[in-house]
């Protein structure tokens, strides 16, 4: 597949989905590593809508951008027993 329907493929998933992680890249479109590189360099350069999250994948910030999965520090804390009052 020539490589602008690649690039175009992947901004429309990427703005459908939010996000995209590298190894789903590489397995969807079955890219080189070269490749990969390629389609990464351009996207983050040419589209200032994609941003990379920490080295793992790529994150569409533009409008219409899909919210984030819920994070673990979202998630609610543990229930404690109350402390126990000393007198003293």
């Amino acid at each position: 597949m020539p490589f602008d329907e690649v690039l175009e493929k992947v901004l429309e998933l990427l703005k459908r989905q939010g996000r995209l992680s590298y190894r789903a890249l590489r397995v969807r479109f079955e890219l080189t590593d070269e490749y990969l590189d390629a389609l990464k360099e351009e996207l983050l350069f040419a589209y200032p809508q994609v941003t990379d999250e920490d080295q793992r994948g790529l994150v569409w910030t533009g409008p219409g951008a899909a919210s984030s999965p819920p994070r673990l520090s979202l998630l609610p804390p543990l229930l404690l027993p109350p402390p126990t009052r000393t007198n003293t």
